[in-house]
């Protein structure tokens, strides 16, 4: 879902390059910073969802939910 959500606005945010750029040379740049900005933003919430751990071993007890202690 992170991936299909990040592409559909990137893609709306293309559109609106597309049509509020008018140089050339600037809608080229626009385009590939929105691109590496798309392939970060997934890149770094992939890291997010495989490596979250909502019990972590040295945290204080008063602060962890419930769960953590079944």
């Amino acid at each position: 879902m992170l991936t299909l959500a990040m592409i559909h606005g990137a893609n709306g945010m293309r559109m609106i390059i597309d049509d509020y750029a008018r140089s050339p040379w600037m809608r080229t740049t626009l385009q590939w910073a929105l691109r590496i900005a798309t392939l970060v933003i997934i890149v770094l919430g992939t890291l997010v969802l495989f490596t979250f751990d909502p019990c972590p071993a040295d945290a204080d007890p008063s602060l962890l939910p419930t769960f953590c202690f079944e």
